[in-house]
């Protein structure tokens, strides 16, 4: 997964501040080409004042250490301005990558976005 001038690493992402809770889920690649693409974003939904951020990595194909280090840069900042801090579980790779990393026992992650709205309620 490089850097590819032809076809680069793709990062959908989508967000909503609803109900104190803010979301983002993402498609594609988090990695070093992608990574400011979610830190934007986040910026944007922390600036609504949620009470939680919600990422949902459900659909998110690779993620490299790059995207290791921001999701940990972003539960820092939650948690500086006393944000609870959750996500959803990835894909496959995504899956053994927390597994192996133990970031499964770091992070609060929900099997399931309605699982993770029902938490943070």
């Amino acid at each position: 997964m490089g850097l590819d001038a032809e076809n680069p690493p793709r990062l959908e992402i989508t967000r909503r501040v609803d109900d104190g809770v803010g979301e983002i889920a993402l498609q594609g690649e988090l990695d070093l080409a992608t990574a400011g693409d979610l830190e934007a974003a986040f910026s944007q939904v922390v600036a609504e004042r949620p009470r939680a951020v919600l990422l949902d990595l459900s659909a998110l194909e690779f993620m490299d250490s790059t995207g290791i280090k921001t999701l940990l840069q972003l539960e820092r900042r939650c948690g500086k301005s006393d944000v609870r801090f959750a996500l959803t579980e990835g894909s496959g790779a995504v899956s053994r990558l927390f597994a192996l990393t133990q970031l499964d026992r770091h992070f609060e992650v929900f099997g399931s976005r309605d699982a993770a709205r029902s938490a943070l309620a």
